[in-house]
């Protein structure tokens, strides 16, 4: 339902969607149903977390850091390289 993390202003535009119990909804009855929910939004906002780490990472590796023309390749490289791919190779 929402983007991870999500704000109070999302559960404002949302109330109506949120209240509506006319659809397919969770009802824990348990603790462990409830940890199992807390552990899949967790994973979420790793995961997210994560991906924004690695575009970063090669968004900086992909930047020259010098004039050379071989800086893009070599860092495109070290984004690779970075990764884990290649590990055959060296």
């Amino acid at each position: 339902m929402f983007d991870l993390p999500f704000t109070p202003e999302d559960v404002k535009a949302k109330f109506s969607e949120i209240t509506d119990f006319t659809k397919e909804n969770d009802y824990p009855t348990t603790a462990a149903d409830t940890f199992n929910k807390v552990n899949q939004n967790l994973d979420r906002i790793r995961e997210k977390k994560d991906k924004e780490e690695e575009l970063k990472k090669s968004q900086a590796a992909s930047t020259p850091t010098s004039n050379l023309k071989s800086d893009m390749i070599f860092g495109m490289m070290r984004t690779y390289l970075d990764r884990g791919l290649g590990k055959s190779l060296i």
